[in-house]
Parts: structure tokens; sequence; C-alpha cells
């Protein structure tokens, strides 16, 4: 919706998502995974069209912070 990308590698393959497609393709080996997302700040998108309307990000971050430490590794 932001019109970001995802870049994951691992192994023998590279997958490329955009809005427009995915890509999935045979690499040279590559030991462990790389994962790059890019995610443009400077477009707006409303998180409740991919999300339920009653999700609060905010308040889920601020349990994860606090009181979720065990699930956090």
């Amino acid at each position: 919706m932001n019109k970001g990308w995802l870049s994951v590698i691992s192994g023998n393959k590279k997958l490329n998502v955009t809005e427009k497609n995915t890509i999935l393709k045979e690499i040279d080996g590559w030991q462990g995974t790389y994962v790059y997302i890019r995610i443009n700040t400077n477009i707006d998108v409303d998180y409740t069209e991919f999300t339920s309307k009653n999700y609060d990000y905010k308040a889920q971050i601020f349990e994860d912070m606090f009181f979720n430490q065990d699930k956090i590794t």
C-alpha cells in the first residue's frame, strides 16, 4: 500500500515482492538469510485497511515492550 518492497535471499533463492509483482529466482549460493524491507514513510497508509479496525498498534507495542518481554526474542 505504501509502494515499498520486500526482498529475501536464502540459500540459492531470491524473492522480490512489490505492489506489481512477485519474482522468485535462482542465485549463486548465499550462506545465511538476508531480509530487506522498504517502507516509504512519505506515503500515508490507513493501517485499518489491512488490520482489524479494532487493532490498536500503539497499545500493542506498549504491551509488548513492557509486559511481554519473554515473548520478544
